[in-house]
């Protein structure tokens, strides 16, 4: 469902991950969250769109850890 409504989300003429469209429908199955690093493009399809246009959610990695409440702290030796 999703390649056939998405096919661009996948380059399948270069030798990269195709998991892309696998961990969309996962977090659609699961009710989960994705989390990526890629953003929204104008002129390619990114993980964000297609989870928009499928209202998953999907944050990145900094919105995470704000989530999380992780706090990172730094002490001088």
């Amino acid at each position: 469902m999703i390649l056939n409504n998405f096919p661009m989300l996948v380059d399948t003429t270069r030798d990269r991950s195709t998991a892309d469209p696998w961990v969309i429908a996962h977090a659609i199955t699961e009710k989960a969250v994705v989390v990526t690093k890629e953003s929204f493009a104008p002129r390619k399809i990114k993980i964000p769109d297609v989870c928009k246009a499928l209202s998953v959610e999907c944050i990145d990695d900094h919105q995470l850890v704000k989530e999380l409440g992780i706090r990172f702290t730094a002490s001088l030796p």
